[in-house]
């Protein structure tokens, strides 16, 4: 029998701390998806953060407040290898995890099986990836590439307006760039600044960089897979399920899930944690969205654009709809559907995907057609 003291306190602690970690990432999650909401800014939680923001310059100093959010600027808004080294970090523990509990589990119940090629072979993917997403030119236009990038793609006399120069290049810039403040530097087609990478995603590597994060979810995802098969395969072997525990009361009872989830944590805390923990609906979320974005032939910034832009907002297009008679709402929809025609760079999903992933053969054609 599985025998555990007469009380259940360690199961409660351990109980708590994964719904505290659970509710405390679902908050800060849903805090920094709708930070801009004006219920957050303004409903009970505005409210609270402009109370914690008030106590905080009560009761520390102003200089250290300022020196904390200078540096936190610094970190986020200038090129630094902080988030690379960070990144490459928790990519090593992650393996010496992996090599130290889940390796050797492996081997012990399933001996005729090979448990590292699949594993170091989606660890070189990855780096691989990684490192084009680092070093690889992500687009940048000057003097000597802007002619090549210029008559790409249209301008929509919206978003992006013909003879525009920018203030900082002094140049003319094509249709879907922008200047990047934090590299200095116009960028094709840009999509955003990647900090973990510290690099622009633009017109160049946009293909590498979702190439990289579905490498790495292949990690997370083989990872998790082969966690689960260990604790199921050591669960199996001794026979867990088939124990008993000791009540607060002193008698034996069969063994839960709860209980079962508890001994596997003491016995292999690492392997559990990373199991419960939400990186891969993170990146798998994220992920999603550039496959979604390269689908339809758009950008990050184009999309922060299209919501900024009050002629782009769709309940004030319905509430503007309501308020106008049929006739005149008709010519309001067809307008509006003329303007989203217009603005589109869709080409159809298989362009798409050819545009973004060879893009240097996509560029070189659209040249000779030229």
């Amino acid at each position: 029998s599985l025998l555990y003291s007469g009380n259940d306190i360690y199961i409660m602690d351990f109980l708590n701390i994964v719904v505290l970690y659970v509710l405390g990432f679902t908050i800060c999650l849903l805090l920094y998806l709708f930070a801009d909401s004006n219920f957050l800014k303004r409903g009970p939680i505005g409210k609270l953060r402009k109370l914690s923001w008030k106590l905080l310059r009560y009761f520390v100093p102003w200089n250290w407040i300022e020196a904390s959010l200078t540096q936190a600027h610094i970190l986020l808004n200038s090129r630094n290898q902080v988030f690379r080294v960070l990144f490459g970090t928790m990519m090593v523990l992650g393996h010496i995890e992996f090599i130290l509990d889940i390796v050797p589990m492996l081997y012990r119940f399933v001996p005729d099986e090979n448990h590292v090629v699949i594993p170091i072979f989606l660890v070189f993917l990855n780096f691989y990836f990684y490192h084009k997403c680092c070093m690889e030119d992500p687009g940048i236009i000057n003097a000597k590439t802007v002619d090549r990038y210029k008559n790409v793609y249209p301008y929509d006399g919206r978003m992006f307006k013909s003879g525009v120069t920018c203030v900082t290049c002094h140049l003319e810039k094509p249709a879907r760039s922008k200047h990047c403040s934090i590299c200095d530097r116009c960028v094709h087609r840009f999509d955003h600044h990647c900090i973990w990478t510290n690099n622009d995603v633009g017109g160049l590597n946009h293909g590498s960089f979702v190439l990289f994060l579905l490498s790495h979810i292949a990690i997370m995802v083989n990872g998790v897979r082969m966690a689960s098969r260990s604790l199921y395969l050591y669960t199996q072997h001794y026979k867990l399920m088939q124990t008993s525990v000791m009540a607060p009361d002193g008698s034996m009872q069969s063994i839960t899930l709860t209980v079962l989830f508890q001994h596997l944590f003491m016995t292999f805390p690492r392997i559990v944690f990373m199991l419960v923990s939400f990186a891969l609906p993170m990146v798998g979320t994220f992920a999603l969205y550039h496959v979604f974005l390269i689908s339809a032939n758009q950008t990050t910034n184009e999309r922060y654009k299209r919501v900024s832009d009050t002629d782009y907002n769709p309940v004030e297009s319905v509430i503007l709809n309501n308020r106008t008679k049929s006739r005149k709402t008709t010519k309001i929809r067809a307008d509006e559907k003329t303007r989203r025609t217009a603005i589109t760079y869709d080409r159809g999903l298989l362009k798409n995907l050819y545009e973004v992933f060879f893009t240097k053969t996509f560029l070189s054609n659209y040249r000779k057609h030229k």
